[in-house]
């Protein structure tokens, strides 16, 4: 361990002692430098002195090469405004074609949501668009749709808001709807009233008017009794069947 102390020790000194060494050297090397630089001066003041057109010749050469450097320099900041408006150019053109590619996409998902609803009517042989029923009743209990399996669409069931509805009926036309209805209710089923379906889905009546750009009013009457349920109408009168 004493061993590679005194090492260090060692070269520590040898440190210390050649730093000193190793300044006056680089002041040395500066001196020369000046030195040198001071006799090729005073050569050329000789010179100037001598031709003073020398020195007028000099000075042209650097104007000149200043001039030279200065045009370099237009020039390039010329290049780079250039390439400024080029990149604007670019990025304008880029958002344009991304603004066309989202206006794409946009139509696209509108054609895809199409076809899906084009495809579930087809599978499903739903009447597509528009398409008014007169509900006849909705229970909370009371299910009938097992009888449904075998018939054909002109009477049908759902089972919707947690009650079982049942529809007649099949009209593009609200009018004529209506007046189904009405001769339902004569009939002594009073809770009839129109619906609207729309690919086979069933939509609001602002909804529906908004599809076919109408104004029509199909307002049901208010849900009444302890088988009510908001948005829905319960059945009464002798066709109504309570819960078991």
């Amino acid at each position: 361990m004493k061993r590679y102390f005194s090492i260090l020790m060692i070269f520590m000194a040898v440190f210390a002692v050649g730093m000193p060494a190793f300044a006056q050297d680089d002041a040395k090397e500066q001196k020369k430098k000046e030195k040198a630089e001071k006799k090729l001066w005073k050569q050329k003041a000789k010179t100037y002195a001598k031709s003073p057109l020398t020195l007028r010749d000099d000075l042209d050469a650097v104007n000149k090469q200043l001039k030279d450097c200065n045009a370099k320099n237009k020039d390039l900041q010329a290049r780079v405004s250039a390439q400024g408006r080029s990149i604007d150019s670019l990025q304008t053109l880029l958002n344009a074609k991304t603004a066309e590619l989202a206006s794409l996409k946009t139509n696209y998902d509108k054609l895809q949501a199409a076809y899906e609803a084009q495809k579930n009517v087809t599978e499903k042989n739903i009447q597509p668009g528009l398409i008014y029923h007169v509900q006849v009743g909705a229970y909370v209990h009371f299910d009938m749709n097992q009888h449904l399996i075998n018939t054909d669409k002109s009477f049908e069931g759902e089972n919707r808001d947690g009650m079982n509805k049942y529809m007649m009926g099949s009209f593009k036309d609200l009018a004529n709807a209506e007046a189904f209805r009405d001769d339902i209710r004569k009939l002594g089923i009073k809770d009839a009233w129109v619906v609207p379906y729309i690919d086979g889905t069933r939509v609001s009546n602002e909804e529906a008017e908004k599809y076919t750009g109408g104004s029509g009013n199909n307002t049901p009457p208010p849900a009444t009794g302890k088988d009510a349920v908001k948005g829905t109408q319960p059945p009464s009168g002798k066709n109504a069947v309570k819960g078991k």
